[in-house]
């Protein structure tokens, strides 16, 4: 027997909002951390509403970065990082998995859904 591995299905993705637009990179692993590149970016523009529904929803973030497994393994990590000119607002991370999973991500993707929404993430995410 030998070391565990990953398995090869596995998806994660990024979507950066910046100068009224939002791209989208999704990939396997190491899209997120950009030592892989994605198999599919897009970007689309955001407009005042979409923008004024995201920033009013970054108090509603966790604090910190409450990234330990507890031993609870296959789990997903979100992640925000807000900056204003340079200056860090915001950077909190958390790993949801396990029977608190559904808790711990809802604030993470509560606060994207306003962007997310603009991009086919299904059928991105199953194709």
């Amino acid at each position: 027997m030998g070391p565990s591995t990953a398995p090869d299905y596995h998806d994660e993705y990024r979507i950066v909002v910046e100068h009224g637009n939002a791209t989208l990179a999704i990939g396997g692993y190491g899209t997120v951390d950009g030592s892989t590149p994605p198999r599919h970016t897009e970007t689309k523009p955001v407009d005042a509403e979409q923008w004024s529904a995201l920033t009013s929803r970054i108090d509603a973030l966790p604090s910190g970065k409450n990234v330990a497994s507890h031993g609870c393994t296959g789990g997903s990590t979100y992640g925000v990082t807000v900056n204003d000119d340079g200056d860090i607002v915001k950077d909190t991370q958390a790993y949801a998995c396990g029977a608190d999973a559904d808790a711990v991500s809802a604030p993470f993707t509560q606060f994207i859904e306003p962007i997310e929404s603009l991009f086919d993430m299904q059928a991105l995410l199953n194709g």
